[in-house]
């Protein structure tokens, strides 16, 4: 049974970095669904599109500095309604920046972009469904569509059979929350006969916007933010912030439109970063917040070549952590 979840903490890269190890990039911040885990319902923050230009000038910097980081395209915007998403995948490769994770509701993984997607050479696809049955999944994601979403999962994982590609890896997510924890077991069964890697993890807070329950469970002793200490998100309009939950970008550490990612990195976000080292937790963003303690996701694989190919290492990470946590 899964459906106890407790947080899997380890202390597994935590370390000084040069440069980001994950940066997620928002490529616009529109989404066409209303998810009870998600704030976008209430974000007042201008939403837009981020022009192409700057998405070349990120990834020709990551190419340069640090190829190795891995890139996820999502924040607050469904990646794949961008129209451009196919060309900025093609931009990426054509550069050598090939640790791209794209993080959808898969509502649109579908028809030429699913193609697209496997002839982009991606890392992997992850789509958030967190059901086994329409009516949990009506609950849990407001103004999506159970069946085709698991239809375009399955039509993908089939499509890339026929192709015999490895990648991308295609993982569908769970996230554990009171309604939906009767249905993850099934969730576990049914994705791992057709091929999918299975995510579980906890609910976030988003810092102190959404209800995290299960956060609030378990007394562990504070410690440096994972969040803070390896990534970095850069909005569409090239602010950039510390974590997910600056969503509404109140306390941006910089603006990509006019300085590279390692001086920001190496500003003011070096300083927050210095002050988890010293054990001081009270920047507003930080006081408050619970989701450094939700520990890592549970990875599931189908078999054991689609576990020894997973792509789940980044910088600072080593290969010798307990078996349980990879």
């Amino acid at each position: 049974m899964l459906t106890q979840r407790t947080p899997k903490i380890d202390y597994t890269g935590l370390m000084r970095l040069p440069f980001p190890a994950e940066i997620a990039i928002e490529t616009h911040s529109y989404c066409n669904l209303r998810c009870i885990v998600c704030p976008y319902v209430a974000m007042r923050r201008r939403k837009g599109k981020m022009r192409p230009e700057l998405f070349h000038k990120i990834i020709d910097e990551v190419a340069q500095e640090s190829p190795e980081t891995r890139l996820w395209l999502a924040i607050m915007g469904e990646p794949l309604m961008d129209k451009d998403l196919a060309s900025h995948l093609r931009y990426a490769r054509d550069r050598s920046v090939r640790r791209i994770h794209l993080n959808t509701n898969g509502t649109f993984l579908e028809g030429p972009l699913a193609q697209d997607i496997l002839d982009a050479d991606v890392e992997s696809v992850y789509v958030a469904i967190d059901a086994v049955t329409s009516n949990t999944y009506d609950k849990v994601r407001p103004g999506g569509d159970f069946h085709r979403v698991r239809k375009n999962v399955e039509d993908l994982l089939n499509l890339r059979a026929r192709m015999s590609r490895k990648k991308p890896e295609i993982v569908v997510q769970f996230i554990s929350m009171l309604e939906n924890e009767s249905e993850i077991d099934k969730f576990h069964d049914y994705w791992l006969e057709r091929g999918a890697v299975v995510k579980i993890r906890l609910r976030q807070g988003w810092g102190l916007d959404i209800t995290a329950p299960d956060l609030e469970k378990f007394h562990i002793e504070r410690f440096p933010c994972p969040w803070l200490l390896r990534t970095m998100n850069i909005h569409w309009n090239g602010h950039v912030t510390q974590c997910d939950v600056d969503y509404e970008e109140r306390y941006s550490g910089g603006d990509t439109n006019h300085q590279s990612i390692k001086d920001i990195w190496n500003g003011d976000f070096a300083l927050r970063r210095e002050r988890h080292w010293a054990g001081n937790f009270q920047h507003p963003l930080c006081s408050g917040c619970r989701d450094w303690a939700a520990g890592r996701a549970e990875f599931f694989y189908p078999d054991p070549e689609s576990k020894a190919q997973a792509p789940r290492w980044s910088i600072g990470e080593r290969k010798t952590q307990p078996e349980e946590l990879q």
